[in-house]
């Protein structure tokens, strides 16, 4: 699964190339989680393990010319990818700062906490929620999104399924290890490690909208979500040294997967998220 380190390499950077297809992809999910904050004219908000900068560019225009909306990530290559998105919209109270959360120091303290799917990669969680909890102002809200379960998400259980027959076996990961589905059952994961690092009011819910797999990448849609599958989300870590014919073989496997999900000219599955609220 993918910690920290692996966001300040190559997984930042190969989600940097993709970041305009991952975000009509998650921006669903994470309107849902900035809806839930409320009325957020004039305030601050920080933004944690954001991707990207089209949710942070969405944040500035919510907090208006009196808030200010702060981006954090601990990638550098997304840090500038975010840096042109905001110079583009043009959001002079964006800022951004590359950092690692549980190290996390701010001028002035926050009314508000948001992450949409960048929590789960936290290396030692509690010490992230706690030192950010530090940065909040007393009684700011914290809006999470994070991936339900594994087998819940097609976009990313159905690929793996499929070519499951034609990869090595790997040691299962260990509990709690950080990854795109670390915080699947919140009571083992996100609630404790919310109420440990002093966090009240802990509430979750599912939230449930379709993916379209591979939107915006042009040509046939199949194969566009075909693309998408081999080269974003957990199988692709997996497919980096096999051999080229058993590439193959796994791309076969996967592309006639993905056709049972065809429908209106793309290929539509459910992602399956949890909303987690708290109070600092």
């Amino acid at each position: 699964m993918a910690s920290m380190d692996d966001w300040k390499g190559d997984l930042g950077r190969t989600w940097g190339d993709y970041t305009e297809i991952m975000d009509r992809m998650l921006s669903p999910f994470g309107d849902a989680a900035q809806e839930q904050l409320g009325d957020l004219c004039g305030k601050g908000v920080l933004e944690v393990g954001w991707r990207g900068g089209e949710s942070t560019v969405k944040l500035a225009k919510a907090v208006g010319d009196n808030g200010v909306a702060i981006g954090v990530d601990v990638s550098a290559d997304l840090i500038f990818l975010a840096n042109q998105q905001r110079k583009e919209a043009g959001a002079a109270n964006m800022a951004l700062m590359c950092a690692d959360a549980s190290e996390l120091a701010l001028g002035e303290p926050v009314d508000a906490l948001y992450s949409r799917f960048g929590a789960m990669f936290f290396d030692k969680p509690i010490d992230a929620f706690a030192r950010i909890r530090s940065q909040m102002k007393p009684g700011g809200k914290a809006s999470i999104i994070c991936w339900r379960g594994f087998k819940e998400n097609p976009w990313a259980f159905a690929p793996f399924i499929a070519a499951a027959k034609f990869l090595p076996e790997v040691a299962p990961s260990q509990p709690g290890a950080p990854g795109p589905f670390a915080w699947a059952k919140p009571d083992e994961s996100a609630i404790p490690y919310l109420t440990k690092s002093g966090w009240k009011n802990i509430r979750t819910r599912p939230i449930d909208h379709e993916i379209v797999m591979g939107a915006g990448i042009e040509g046939d849609p199949l194969e566009a979500a075909l693309h998408f599958a081999m080269k974003i989300g957990p199988l692709s870590s997996r497919m980096e040294k096999l051999p080229a014919a058993q590439k193959t073989k796994i791309h076969d496997a996967v592309r006639l997967a993905l056709k049972e999900h065809l429908s209106a000219g793309a290929v539509r599955v459910n992602g399956a998220c949890w909303l987690i609220t708290a109070t600092a």
